[in-house]
C-alpha cells in the first residue's frame, strides 16, 4: 500500500510558533480549540482547512494551486 508524502509539510509544525499570522493561535490551540481553529497531529486547521505559515513554501503552494498542471483554474 502506497501513501503519498509531500516534502516540506512537516516543517509547518516548526514554523507555527514564530509565525505572525498563526503564532498566537497555535499557542492557544495547544490545550483546546479556539473559535474554528484546532490542532491535529501538530498541524493547525481552521475548520477543515490547513493553515499555512508565512514561509517560502506558502508561495509555492499558492502558485501550484493557481497555475500548476493540477490546478483547479488557470491564471491569477
Amino acid at each position: 500500500m502506497l501513501q503519498p508524502k509531500i516534502v516540506g509539510f512537516e516543517l509547518f509544525k516548526e514554523y507555527y510558533e514564530g509565525d505572525n499570522d498563526f503564532g498566537e493561535l497555535f499557542s492557544k490551540c495547544i490545550n483546546h480549540v479556539v473559535d474554528d481553529f484546532h490542532l491535529h497531529k501538530g498541524f493547525l486547521f481552521k475548520s477543515n482547512r490547513l493553515c499555512v505559515p508565512c514561509h517560502s513554501i506558502r508561495e509555492v503552494i499558492i502558485r501550484e494551486v493557481h497555475e500548476g498542471g493540477l490546478a483547479g483554474h488557470f491564471g491569477i
